[in-house]
């Protein structure tokens, strides 16, 4: 696991999700600043404790590796604009959902 820091924006994010039970998520790196330094290079644990989660936005990041099989609420999941190289099959296949790559 990266040690890399998760920006206080984005903790903030995941913290009100959890607390209001939402549906939808988004850590892009749009919704706040562009930059390397709001930019994700791992999702969040916290983020896998969130199984209401229907839609989630992780598009602008530097993920290289999506561990993501664990949200199965999830119907629609944007990873555009990534360092991914493949879909994970967790990903690939879960039915019922939308992904944009």
């Amino acid at each position: 696991m990266s040690q890399d820091p998760i920006p206080e924006f984005f903790r903030q994010r995941i913290q009100t999700a959890k607390e209001q039970q939402l549906e939808v998520l988004d850590l892009s790196s749009y919704c706040h600043h562009f930059g390397r330094q709001t930019q994700l290079s791992r999702i969040p644990d916290k983020v896998f404790e969130l199984t209401h989660l229907k839609i989630l936005n992780l598009s602008g990041n530097r993920l290289t590796n999506v561990p993501i099989g664990g949200l199965s609420s999830l119907k629609w999941l944007d990873l555009s604009h990534n360092q991914l190289t493949k879909i994970p099959d967790s990903i690939s296949t879960q039915k019922n959902g939308s992904i944009r790559e």
